[in-house]
């Protein structure tokens, strides 16, 4: 029973963050201001989204499923790389900011606990 539970608590805390995403790209682009929320909330919950899509596709197809924690900092650095250097040196429409770096860092940690912590798939 209480397997059944954290793997129901596991999907519905990413179902909420997904929503929450979606509400922060709206307050993004129809109500613009300067706070965290239009930000950095994005990028914090950014990393806990990904990784979790990330998990489900390779569990449909049946790739071994576990992102460990180098996948988790590969990924991390990946989206780093791409859209804090990459993207801003190839566009004036993407700005780099080290803030952004370390919420998909947080975010990237966020997700480790929750596997750790929830264990949706009983992982290892």
């Amino acid at each position: 029973m209480a397997s059944r539970l954290t793997f129901w608590t596991y999907h519905i805390l990413h179902v909420l963050l997904i929503a929450l995403y979606v509400w922060t790209l709206y307050m993004k682009f129809y109500a613009p201001n300067q706070n965290f929320s239009n930000h950095y909330l994005a990028d914090l919950i950014c990393m806990p989204i990904v990784f979790y899509l990330v998990g489900e596709i390779f569990r449909i197809f049946k790739i071994n499923a576990s992102l460990s924690l180098p996948k988790i900092i590969f990924g991390v650095a990946y989206f780093s790389f791409l859209f804090e250097f990459l993207l801003p040196q190839l566009s004036e429409k993407y700005t780099a900011d080290w803030l952004d770096v370390i919420m998909y860092g947080l975010g990237g940690f966020l997700y480790f606990l929750s596997i750790k912590i929830l264990k949706p798939y009983n992982y290892e």
